[in-house]
């Protein structure tokens, strides 16, 4: 129930109350409407409790400064990017391998640490909302590529290309449009 309601069924039940037998006023006595507003702030103060956003937990806390000094004072994203910094050749030289396969963890080492520097892009419509990520397969296939070079979905090609059964002869719906 809002506030204004419980209001109105307040002051409907008092007017009611009042026109009543005034024995039976002594014996309930009306709410106010909290004409000062402490119930409402009160009711405010209840409903953000807790924490205030941002705060941390203190053995998190307590836990994260603990292990900040285990590696030199570094976070693990400060570290990765020392080790990024080197470049594929260094990394192979560092770590024994060949330019190839530290040129590969190179790589993940940039795509991890690129989530801190760029936010996810996700596809949108015409109207730039979040498009859904719908992808339909039929047969192994996301779409079939026509002559003209045009791309549709595969359920749309083999609905207009489905052949109907008329008798014992079959044939399909292009080749009753040639008729």
């Amino acid at each position: 129930m809002s506030g204004d309601a419980i209001r109105a069924a307040l002051k409907g039940a008092s007017t009611e109350i009042a026109r009543g037998e005034p024995a039976q006023v002594e014996l309930f006595e009306v709410p106010c409407l909290d004409p000062s507003g402490e119930i409402a702030q009160m009711q405010a103060r209840s409903a953000k409790g807790g924490r205030p956003k941002g705060a941390q937990n203190l053995a998190t806390r307590e836990l994260r400064e603990y292990l900040l000094g285990k590696m030199g004072g570094k976070t693990p994203q400060e570290q990765l990017a020392q080790w990024a910094s080197l470049g594929p050749e260094g990394l192979a030289r560092a770590l024994h391998c060949t330019t190839l396969e530290a040129f590969d963890r190179w790589r993940g080492l940039l795509e991890y640490l690129g989530r801190f520097y760029m936010a996810p892009m996700v596809p949108v419509d015409q109207d730039g909302k979040p498009a859904p990520a719908i992808v339909v397969s039929i047969g192994g296939q996301t779409g079939i590529q026509l002559a003209s070079g045009e791309v549709v979905a595969p359920w749309l090609y083999v609905e207009d290309n489905q052949r109907l059964i008329e008798g014992e002869t079959a044939q399909s719906k292009d080749s009753e449009d040639e008729k």
